[in-house]
């Protein structure tokens, strides 16, 4: 199992509203129909049980490169939520040696993606506060809209139940292997695991689970590791799926049926790979 934490995202609900109005979102190439998406907009089988993605089906998700000082460099994954903002996990930003971000845009492939520099980050409170992981980056240049980039949903009060299907995607590590050997709850190192880094999004469908399946150390300092916050998080997973290190800051999304509009509810946050058939993680929302 792999434990991850989702942050809710009704906080930064304000930044979609730009001049007044409410830009145009949630609109992809993944399909009007929730039940049909996978045939819809996968190329390859492949995050944990996940696949890759085609141009145009989740058109908000950004590739984050951060580099320190020294030239050590992360990534990261994000997602558009109006021209001038990104929305990503705050440990990935939230650094004294941060030198520089670039954000890349417009493909599901990052060898076909544009990129720009970032202009500030906005951090929430205290690093290690859990449920507190969440940032902005603003972009030197508003981001042009087109058929391959345009933003995803937020809402102020749409938080999903727990059994609603979800899905997550980003750009870290690949893994699609079953853990033989392992017991039911025993921990596996990440390092461990047969993995890579891949050029495309992947994506892959999660539950909406209990709290206290998601009560692990979490990627927290031991001394302050506590389960889930439920006002902040939210415990998402599913058989063999979720994300992995690379996939921090990207999003948790549900189809609204009504308008066939993709919300954004969370923010991967943290997790702990378990050795199980179910994979379990948390976001921040």
């Amino acid at each position: 199992m792999k434990t991850f934490a989702f942050l809710f995202v009704a906080c930064i609900f304000g930044i979609i509203f730009e001049g007044g109005k409410a830009q145009e979102c949630g609109i992809g190439s993944a399909g009007a129909l929730f039940a049909n998406y996978f045939k819809d907009i996968f190329e390859t089988e492949r995050i944990i049980g996940g696949q890759a993605l085609k141009d145009g089906a989740f058109p908000w998700i950004v590739y984050i490169s951060i580099i320190h000082d020294g030239g050590k460099t992360g990534g990261c994954t994000g997602t558009v939520i109006s021209p001038n903002y990104i929305l990503t996990a705050k440990h990935c930003t939230a650094f004294e040696s941060l030198e520089s971000i670039e954000i890349f845009y417009g493909s599901s492939n990052r060898r076909r993606m544009v990129s720009q520099k970032f202009s500030a980050a906005f951090n929430s409170p205290g690093l290690d506060d859990v449920g507190e992981d969440i940032a902005l980056i603003k972009l030197q240049t508003p981001i042009v809209y087109s058929e391959n980039v345009n933003p995803i949903c937020l809402s102020r009060n749409l938080r999903p139940k727990i059994g609603d299907k979800t899905i997550v995607a980003g750009f870290g590590y690949v893994f699609n292997e079953v853990l033989n050997g392992a017991k039911e709850g025993d921990e596996v190192e990440e390092t461990g695991m047969n993995v890579n880094t891949p050029d495309e999004l992947n994506a892959v469908k999660v539950d909406i689970v209990e709290d206290n399946i998601c009560t692990c150390h979490c990627n927290v300092p031991e001394e302050i590791a506590v389960g889930i916050q439920s006002d902040k998080e939210i415990c998402a997973g599913g058989l063999q799926e979720g994300t992995m290190e690379g996939d921090s800051g990207g999003p948790l999304m549900i189809l609204d049926k009504n308008s066939n509009l993709w919300y954004q509810v969370g923010v991967t946050a943290r997790g702990q790979a378990y050795a199980t058939n179910n994979t379990k993680q948390i976001v921040d929302h």
